[in-house]
């Protein structure tokens, strides 16, 4: 049993050192058959926004000022807009809604409760060791 924990940590370990993750880029999401517009934010390492359905997300071309290039057209929004892109939607004639309910990721759940559970067999496997 020891030799099976200790090859999993290790597996573990290993796996953790190719893992790199970053933050996903705010953009702006359109569904173009309501017209409406939001701010979106896929995620980053710890959350994942799923996105509304019907919609379409879009990610900025250039910075600086920030530049949307979309099918129907494209937007411009000052750089210090602090990842508010209602005036984009506003220029792209499409009709901007504050909030959005996110959901959680399946995913991510599964991901969290599966850790947890490692990390209590690793703490009874040392507690039973000990005695």
């Amino acid at each position: 049993m020891e030799k099976i924990l200790s090859v999993m940590f290790g597996f573990i370990l290993l796996l953790a050192c190719f893992v790199v993750a970053a933050p996903a880029e705010w953009g702006i999401a359109l569904n173009h058959e309501t017209k409406e517009c939001i701010n979106f934010w896929p995620g980053d390492e710890f959350s994942s926004n799923k996105l509304p359905e019907g919609f379409e997300f879009y990610t900025p071309m250039k910075y600086n000022p920030i530049v949307f290039e979309i099918g129907i057209g494209s937007c411009e929004v000052e750089s210090n807009s602090y990842n508010d892109y209602s005036a984009c939607c506003e220029q792209l004639g499409y009709f901007f809604i504050e909030d959005v309910e996110k959901e959680e990721s399946f995913v991510l759940v599964v991901s969290v409760i599966l850790g947890l559970v490692f990390i209590l067999a690793l703490i009874i496997y040392f507690i039973k060791k000990e005695r």
